[in-house]
């Protein structure tokens, strides 16, 4: 899915995708992720006329699972200006919010852990009633919670320990 999105093109030839491999392998390696945007799709354009025209989103704001979990009403626009070739990334920083539940995050330390698959096992087998959609997300919002309450005794506070 990140491929894709780093491939956003319009015009010119097509980008061979092993030329973003290693970005790629990059940001996977650091847990990043992509903010996603409003505004105009393309982030530069070579300003040119019909078929010579090429349009990509070059440019875009990444972040790793901390900076989110700090930052979760954080949000990108794209600003369309005329003295560039590239539009302004705007990043609006609406506030930091500390009281309420952050966005849930699987670790992948946690599938190391022996007891996790029981949490996980627990939680898929537990009954519900009503439509496939409502059991689904039924059973994903009681693996939200069990993993949360999971990792607090079984982890603690990673960051604090780390600190």
């Amino acid at each position: 899915m990140l491929l894709c999105a780093l491939l956003r093109r319009k015009g010119g030839n097509p980008i061979p995708p092993r030329h973003l491999d290693d970005f790629v392998s990059l940001i996977n390696d650091l847990d990043m992720t992509d903010f996603g945007f409003s505004g105009p799709s393309f982030t530069w354009s070579n300003h040119k006329i019909g078929e010579a025209n090429i349009r990509e989103r070059l440019d875009r704001v990444i972040a790793n699972v901390e900076w989110l979990d700090i930052f979760p009403m954080a949000c990108v626009s794209h600003i369309a200006t005329s003295s560039s070739d590239h539009v302004a990334l705007v990043l609006h920083m609406t506030g930091v919010v500390d009281s309420g539940l952050k966005p849930f995050r699987f670790h992948d330390m946690w599938s190391k852990d022996v007891s996790c698959e029981g949490v996980i096992e627990n939680c898929w087998s537990h009954p519900f009633l009503g439509s496939p959609s409502f059991i689904l997300n039924s059973k994903f919002k009681l693996l939200r919670t069990s993993l949360r309450t999971w990792n607090r005794e079984v982890f603690g506070n990673i960051f604090t320990q780390i600190k």
